[in-house]
């Protein structure tokens, strides 16, 4: 086989390059380690994510479980659909500038902040008490169709009724430009000659497979992306961040809440000083089931309808290791879990001044869900996105200069639409 471009990665990044290149006549071919997958159940979404059947996510030696997903449209399908601007003037520091880039990419996304009559009860508890506390709780950038959520409170299941934007819907406009989509395609390695790229070698069910390409561009995440690089001789794995984060929680003794989206605000008044973020977060069942919350906690379960929840979400330190064989470290330095610890305390504030009961009050373990880092610009990619083989390029989290603490869609896809024209001139 052979193409224009090899796009490796159905995710944000690589649905948006191969949508990109695909409308400039580019022939493009996606491959995909995953296949496509039923989903909107808990039971489906123990299939999706890469972890096992005790939890979701996969832990590093340092016990931080980072959750992500295996298949068509990557960890796109269970966001919760925030369209934050993240690292603009981090990228322009490394000449990538990507102004109008967001521009076109909010415009393409249709990026709305969540209206009030979208946002459940807890979520408008939340904000009364934020805004009593002096915090500036603001609505959420969505990509999301209000006129079609069903407040379901899903996301992280996908979802069903088709309101928020995945990258399956930039995958549904390429398949319009000629693009090709290849499932249960896992990429091994990068195949070079002479420092220019050839292609990949690939390990499909029918086996291993070879695929000519003379572009080839790795969109296979932060934990992926740079395990194929360093099976294909180069360098990295090194400056792995994942946004860590925390959820407090606690029970409103004579409350009946019904589901709700989740991250329908956000409070971003300790971005910047402190290093974290606060958005009210709603856990399902399996959630809390697979969280390592305390044992003496885990009846809440039993009191959804009761519960209400606070995530703080850390700009971390990136400090992590990804290895050739997948496997990976993520220490917690002192630095960040006091970012953690101060997230949540404010949370824990924050809840107590809504009426929950206070030794109903509880956080979870650490979790993350945005690695990157691994391929950072300045390091193993240049300011193309373009690494030290010709031809070779990496368009994911991978090449962010550092963690952003915020949710990375927006500026993922502000990137390809930065490559898509670099490839085309």
């Amino acid at each position: 086989m052979s193409c224009d471009c090899l796009v490796v990665g159905s995710g944000t990044g690589g649905a948006s390059i191969a949508r990109e290149l695909s409308k400039k006549g580019k022939k493009v071919t996606i491959l995909e380690a995953g296949a496509y997958p039923k989903l909107g159940t808990e039971f489906n979404a123990l299939k999706i994510y890469t972890g096992g059947f005790l939890s979701p996510g996969e832990f590093s030696k340092d016990n931080v479980e980072i959750l992500r997903t295996k298949m068509v449209g990557g960890s796109s399908v269970v966001t919760y659909g925030n369209g934050t601007i993240a690292l603009q003037a981090e990228f322009k520091s490394h000449g990538v500038d990507l102004e109008a880039e967001f521009i076109e990419a909010e415009s393409d996304l249709n990026i709305v902040e969540c209206p009030e009559d979208n946002m459940g009860v807890r979520t408008k508890l939340l904000m009364k008490t934020s805004q009593e506390l002096g915090y500036n709780c603001m609505p959420m950038p969505k990509f999301i169709d209000f006129t079609k959520c069903r407040g379901c409170g899903n996301c992280v299941l996908g979802c069903i009724y088709g309101a928020k934007w995945t990258s399956r819907n930039f995958i549904g406009d390429s398949y319009k430009h000629g693009a090709k989509l290849l499932t249960n395609h896992f990429v091994e390695e990068i195949l070079i000659q002479d420092n220019q790229v050839k292609g990949v070698r690939t390990r499909t069910p029918d086996g291993m497979k070879e695929i000519e390409a003379e572009t080839v561009i790795l969109a296979a995440g932060g934990l992926g992306t740079p395990v194929i690089l360093l099976n294909s001789g180069l360098e990295a794995g090194s400056h792995l961040f994942a946004d860590t984060l925390v959820n407090t929680f606690g029970v409103v003794k004579d409350a009946d809440f019904s589901n709700e989206l989740s991250m329908a605000t956000i409070i971003d008044d300790f971005h910047d000083s402190e290093g974290y973020i606060l958005s009210p977060t709603m856990e399902g069942p399996l959630d809390l089931l697979t969280d390592r919350i305390p044992l003496s906690k885990k009846h809440v379960i039993l009191k959804l309808s009761k519960l209400i929840g606070v995530m703080a979400k850390t700009k971390d330190t990136a400090n992590g290791t990804v290895f050739a064989d997948g496997s990976f470290v993520k220490p917690v330095p002192k630095i960040d879990m006091d970012k953690l610890d101060k997230g949540h305390e404010r949370s824990k504030d924050l809840l107590l001044a809504a009426g929950v009961e206070p030794n109903s009050v509880f956080r979870t373990h650490i979790r993350a869900g945005h690695p990157g880092g691994t391929a950072g610009i300045g390091r193993v990619v240049n300011s193309d996105l373009e690494t030290e083989v010709s031809g070779l390029y990496v368009c994911d989290c991978s090449v962010f200069p550092e963690a952003p603490g915020k949710p990375p869609v927006l500026t993922i896809v502000a990137l390809a639409k930065y490559l898509a024209a670099k490839l085309v001139q």
